[in-house]
Parts: C-alpha cells; structure tokens; sequence
C-alpha cells in the first residue's frame, strides 16, 4: 500500500498564487510585451517554461506539488508510470517520477518515466521498448503548459495506441482556457468511444492569444520579442514575404 500523500510531507504547499509569484521569482513570467506562442498567435504575456526547468529545486517543488494533487483527487491511485510529450514535458514526467517514489511505499514496484518522442510528422510515437513498458499499466501523463493541449493529446494517442491506460494529466499552468482533455476515436467502423482524460493543472489563468492577421500589438507597431517563443521565426518570415 502506498502512502498517504501528506505522509512523510512536512514541506508547504503551494497554491495558485504560490505558483504564480515562483514564476515571477524566476523570470518565468513575462507580462506586458509582444510574444509570438508556438502555434502562431501573438500575445502580450509569455511564460518561459525552459526558465523553470534550468532551476533544479524549482522543477522539483512544481512536481511534488503536481503529485499531491493528483493524490488529493478522491481514489486518485499511484501511476505505474509518467509520461511527458518531449522536450519539456518529459522532464516534468521525469520530476513527477521522482517525487512518486520517493513517497511511495518501499515495497511498491518503482515509478517509471517515460518520454513520448516527436515522431517529425507533427505527431507523437513511442520506442518499442518504451511501448513495452507501457503495455496493460497505468499512465499518468505530465505537461507544463496547455495551450491548446494538442500536443498533449497527441502524446495520449500514442500511448493509448501502445496499450497504455491513461488515467489522467497534470500541468503546471492552463493559459489557453481548456476545458476537457477528449482523446477522439478516429475508427468508425467498429466504432470506438472517446476517452475523457481527467486532469487537473497548477494555475488555471487564461492568457488571451490573438491571430496574427488581428493583432493589435503588430497593429500598434509594438516590437516582437525575438529572444523568447517564436519571435524569431516569425520576424524572418515575414522579411522573406515579398
């Protein structure tokens, strides 16, 4: 049996705002200017997960705090394994991974970490031998931020296509307003249910994105940060256009 999760934990815990001000403290959270988001709209707020990660005992603090969540949820069991889409999830998988073993009972079977790798195609895939590993167990999946969580569904699919069982997702922030985690069946014929994946994050902000043919940033002649998200990409672009 595993123990409790406030077992063995006489470390404070974080609330939203907790989080929020370990954001600032870190240069992680960056309000009032002109950022590009990876899926091409345009903001004025960007949260710098790559900051988060490079400090080892913050990582580790947004982890723990990530699993006690889970384990607060009513009959909420141990994950035989965490797994992250790459880059930057797997390491809060990873984290995770950690952090459930070192509360879990010593005679529990250990945690495992998995990373689920981007396979060039705009999608997720597994190793084979990462594929073995999540055959008939339980997968709980970890993510920093959710945008539009595509990309965390994407990471499902191959899972749940390898025979995993998902048993739901956490992340440190939901900035882009999602709702409900819906793995949709792409079969027919026999058909297949939608899985609802349960999952829970940290800080639940919305941080408003605006397409870029509507931005009133760009409208404004407000400069894009090029030294974070994808600025940079951006910028080149549109001196390329003719």
């Amino acid at each position: 049996m595993c123990l409790h999760p406030h077992q063995g934990n006489d470390r404070k815990r974080l609330n939203e705002a907790g989080v929020v001000a370990l954001f600032m403290r870190l240069g992680a959270f960056h309000q009032n200017g002109h950022f590009v988001y990876a899926g091409g709209e345009h903001g004025d707020t960007y949260l710098d997960k790559k900051a988060v990660l490079a400090d080892p005992e913050a990582a580790a603090v947004l982890a723990r705090e990530m699993v006690l969540r889970w384990l607060d949820t009513a009959d909420a069991p141990f994950p035989e394994i965490v797994a992250g889409p790459a880059d930057s999830g797997a390491e809060v998988a990873n984290g995770m991974a950690v952090e459930f073993n070192r509360i879990r009972n010593g005679n529990a079977p250990p945690v495992i970490a998995i990373s689920i790798q981007k396979d060039g195609k705009g999608g997720f895939s597994l190793t084979s031998e990462a594929a073995e590993a999540v055959r008939g167990r339980t997968v709980l999946l970890g993510e920093d931020i959710l945008n539009t969580a595509q990309s965390l569904l994407a990471a499902a699919r191959a899972i749940h296509e390898a025979g995993g069982r998902i048993i739901g997702a956490i992340a440190y922030w939901n900035r882009g307003g999602v709702k409900e985690l819906v793995l949709k069946s792409p079969r027919l014929v026999p058909r297949r249910d939608d899985i609802l994946i349960p999952f829970s994050t940290l800080v639940s902000r919305t941080l408003l994105r605006h397409q870029a043919d509507a931005c009133p940033y760009c409208r404004a002649g407000v400069p894009i940060n090029i030294g974070l998200g994808h600025g940079a990409e951006f910028v080149q672009h549109q001196t390329r256009r003719p």
